[in-house]
């Protein structure tokens, strides 16, 4: 499986168990939209080197730091099982199946998540975006005039989920 599969089938099954979480959270609200669910994934990801591996390609862009490989699946509507858009989600198909590795991943993620910020699925997009804004690396990277963060910056952050 190439590293590009591997981070698809991943992020497809952290926007499912994402999507699972949402409904946890007592009313449900689609708000799952492109820029939410990528800045989910950078909380989490950020924090674990072995997951920095597969999603290696995070840029410093204007309003976050970005996954660019994801945000092209995103827009091209590649992901497995979803659609995502400015707003929300919406299921392509029911019973998913995913790999045993990437139901792993996205186990670990959401109860990462969840110990760091229980809330954080209840935040917007735009206090999402304000939280990563905190985080030095996307700071430096930008004003380094770097596009691409470097993974040593990454995991050389003081971790902020509020």
């Amino acid at each position: 499986m190439t590293n590009k599969t591997k981070k698809a089938d991943y992020f497809s099954a952290f926007v499912d168990w994402l999507n699972n979480w949402n409904k946890e959270r007592g009313t449900y609200i689609n708000d799952l939209s492109k820029l939410k669910v990528l800045k989910l994934l950078f909380l989490w990801v950020s924090g674990n080197k072995d997951y920095l591996d597969v999603f290696d390609n995070f840029v410093a862009w204007d309003l976050w730091p970005v996954e660019k490989d994801i945000y092209d699946l995103i827009n091209k509507d590649k992901i497995k099982g979803y659609s995502i858009n400015s707003s929300n989600l919406s299921k392509k198909c029911e019973n998913m199946v995913f790999d045993t590795d990437a139901l792993e991943f996205a186990n670990k993620t959401i109860n990462f998540l969840k110990n760091k910020n229980v809330g954080l699925i209840k935040l917007s997009a735009g206090a999402l975006v304000d939280i990563t804004h905190k985080w030095q690396c996307w700071t430096l990277a930008r004003n380094l005039g770097f596009e691409k963060i470097p993974t040593r910056l990454i995991l050389s952050e003081n971790w902020i989920y509020f």
